[in-house]
C-alpha cells in the first residue's frame, strides 16, 4: 500500500522538475529510518505525469482497484486537434476535474467560459 501524501508530494516534486534520480539518492541514505518503505513505495508509485494531487489521487484508486497498467497525460486526436486525458487504462480514460477547472478567472479559476449548463442547445 502507498501512502497517498507521500505519492502526491513525489509527483508534484517530479511534475516541477525534480528528477527522480535525486529522491533515489536521497532515499538510499535513509536506509534505516523508520518508515523508509513508506517513502520507497510512493518513490516507486510516482509519475511525474500527474498534474495535480487530484490525479494522484485518482492513480492510487484505479491501482487499488487492480486496473493497469495506468498511464497518464495521454493524447487524443479530436477532430483537428489533440486533447490529453489525465489517464489511461487500456481503452478507458479518466479524468480528473476540480472545481478550479469550472470557477471562473474573476473568482480563482481557470474557466474563460461559462461552464453552467444551457437550457438551449
Amino acid at each position: 500500500m502507498v501512502v497517498a501524501a507521500g505519492v502526491v508530494a513525489v509527483d508534484d516534486a517530479c511534475h516541477r522538475g525534480v528528477p527522480v534520480r535525486e529522491f533515489e539518492r536521497q532515499v538510499a541514505l535513509m536506509s534505516h529510518w523508520p518508515h523508509i518503505s513508506t517513502a520507497r513505495a510512493a518513490l516507486a508509485f510516482a509519475d511525474a505525469g500527474a498534474e495535480s494531487p487530484g490525479q494522484s489521487l485518482s492513480r492510487i484508486l484505479l491501482a487499488e482497484l487492480g486496473l493497469g497498467p495506468i498511464q497518464t497525460q495521454f493524447a487524443v486526436l479530436a477532430g483537428d486537434r489533440i486533447v490529453w486525458c489525465d489517464l489511461r487504462v487500456g481503452c478507458h480514460v479518466f479524468e480528473f476535474d476540480g472545481l478550479v477547472m469550472y470557477r471562473d478567472v474573476a473568482y480563482g479559476g481557470v474557466a474563460t467560459r461559462d461552464a453552467s449548463p444551457r437550457s438551449t442547445p
